[in-house]
């Protein structure tokens, strides 16, 4: 409800100043009067800042009623200290403006009735911050006057009224818990868990976040921000808390499966290896084996010619046989010779590596030996004229 101010009322009070008549007219009669000002002005009335509010509305100036003479107008002035003053602890204050618009207010004129002006308490969030808990509270005074519009600093008529406003900064703020599959602790909370947790004003609380059996912590976030890499050791240290706080915690499932069968890929590649290895020195080790089966089956392939000559398909399929044979020992051999020429070619890469090595040691040791040696002879040089010199002196 708006505080409302009536400066003067005046119920259009008629005065007749002067009544005369005119001797050239005596049928007429010539009336003057005079009509005392009025108006009515209303100011905003006492209201409540909210807590972290930077722009709260105050109210508005209005002009209800204005009988005003000519040249003159209703002159509006804003007194104010600028700072809310804690109730117990005077010295704790916080800083605020009034403004109309983005401008600070100080004074308005006004001319006519319907004429307005919106207000707004302006109080910086770092003002907020640093504030200490408890209420606050100030006084505005507005002064109305009624003025000449040529000369403002000339009142004629003053009248003033007060409005006040206050506010509350909470001394404790609530950290609450947002989160599937997980929980956050409060340290020096007695209550055990819980989804919101009382903290003090400008404290640094420490929070223990755990994940369920089969999910781990993916993200944390503290009022929509990534806070993550501040968890040290699954707990997390919040700053000095100066408004309420959220804690988001984002989780994902972890896979259930068995670390023995994750592990046995790993177990079953080395016997493989093994068995290749085994498998590839028993492919070049049967070599002389093979030359032995082959010799034999030539002799049986002999003894079943001699024995069988009548039979042609007999004699074939021992020819095949003996050509498969052949073809075998021929591969074996093959096989063996690229062995036998892969162990040569990398035992006289070894050679040469080792006669490289030795020469260029070899050098290097003569080359010392001829600096050393070219060394002493200059020394020997310069020791033989300096005692020629002190001969010849």
């Amino acid at each position: 409800m708006k505080k409302k101010l009536l400066i003067l009322t005046a119920l259009l009070t008629f005065a007749v100043s002067a009544m005369t008549v005119s001797a050239k007219a005596p049928d007429k009669t010539n009336v003057t009067y005079q009509v005392d000002p009025s108006y009515e002005v209303v100011i905003p009335s006492d209201t409540t800042v909210p807590f972290l509010t930077e722009n709260a509305t105050y109210g508005t100036i209005e002009i209800k009623e204005a009988v005003l003479e000519e040249n003159k107008c209703i002159l509006v002035k804003m007194d104010t200290s600028g700072a809310f003053v804690h109730e117990e602890h005077p010295k704790s204050v916080i800083p605020y403006q009034i403004l109309k618009g983005e401008k600070e207010f100080k004074s308005q004129k006004y001319t006519k009735a319907g004429e307005t002006t919106d207000l707004t308490i302006s109080i910086k969030k770092a003002d907020w911050e640093k504030a200490r808990g408890g209420s606050y509270k100030t006084a505005i005074t507005f002064t109305i006057s009624y003025v000449d519009q040529n000369s403002l600093l000339t009142p004629i008529q003053i009248r003033a009224s007060q409005s006040e406003i206050g506010t509350t900064v909470p001394e404790t703020h609530t950290v609450s818990i947002e989160g599937k599959h997980a929980s956050a602790l409060y340290v020096k909370g007695d209550k055990g868990l819980s989804d919101a947790y009382p903290v003090p004003r400008f404290s640094k609380p420490k929070f223990k976040i755990t994940a369920e059996d089969g999910y781990e912590i993916k993200r944390v976030l503290l009022n929509g921000k990534d806070v993550t890499k501040k968890v040290k050791k699954g707990t997390l240290k919040l700053s000095k808390v100066c408004e309420n706080q959220v804690i988001t915690i984002k989780t994902k499932a972890v896979s259930q499966e068995d670390p023995q069968t994750t592990q046995k890929p790993q177990t079953t590649q080395t016997p493989q290896t093994e068995k290749t290895q085994q498998t590839s020195q028993a492919a070049k080790t049967p070599q002389a084996p093979e030359k032995q089966n082959t010799v034999k089956n030539a002799e049986q392939k002999q003894e079943m010619i001699n024995q069988e000559q009548d039979t042609g398909q007999e004699q074939d399929i021992t020819e095949t046989t003996g050509q498969e044979s052949e073809e075998q020992m021929s591969e074996s051999v093959s096989q063996g010779e690229i062995d036998t020429a892969d162990g040569a070619i990398e035992k006289e890469s070894e050679v040469s590596v080792r006669h490289f090595s030795f020469w260029w040691l070899l050098l290097l040791l003569l080359t010392a030996g001829i600096i050393l040696w070219l060394i002493i002879i200059l020394k020997k040089r310069k020791n033989n004229k300096s005692e020629e010199k002190q001969l010849d002196q």
